[in-house]
């Protein structure tokens, strides 16, 4: 999906999601509700820290394999900064995006393209719903 302009949320109060959302939970039909709040509070996170830390997203892509269960988040932007999982604790209000995405990930990691990078997160169940982590 072309998410230049888009954001997952309006704020963190509100209850409206944007296109990016929507057009993701429409194509995770076949998956349970709690496998798909999983992978949208993944895409969330992974395009709000787009939106804070570069000038926001360029494209996401949701790559699912029904066996086994796995679906792939892809977030791009135009900036070459890595994202960083920060350390537990603290008072801050924000800045625990990463840490999300690492819990509730398999795996992530980051790809540098010539315009900027990708980051992306593997989720994956080995059947009833138990998580392969």
């Amino acid at each position: 999906m072309d998410a230049r302009g888009r954001s997952t949320c309006a704020g963190p109060a509100s209850r409206r999601c944007s296109p990016v959302r929507v057009w993701a939970a429409g194509l995770l039909g076949s998956l349970s509700a709690d496998r798909r709040l999983d992978v949208l509070l993944v895409l969330d996170e992974l395009v709000t820290n787009a939106h804070a830390h570069t000038l926001g997203p360029t494209w996401v892509r949701l790559t699912e394999q029904p066996r086994p269960c796995l679906v792939v988040v892809e977030a791009d932007d135009l900036s070459h900064g890595w994202p960083v999982v920060r350390a537990r604790g603290g008072t801050a209000p924000h800045g625990r995006g990463m840490q999300l995405v690492d819990r509730l990930a398999d795996e992530w990691g980051v790809h540098d393209n010539l315009d900027g990078k990708t980051v992306w997160a593997r989720l994956g169940w080995s059947g009833e719903g138990v998580r392969r982590r």
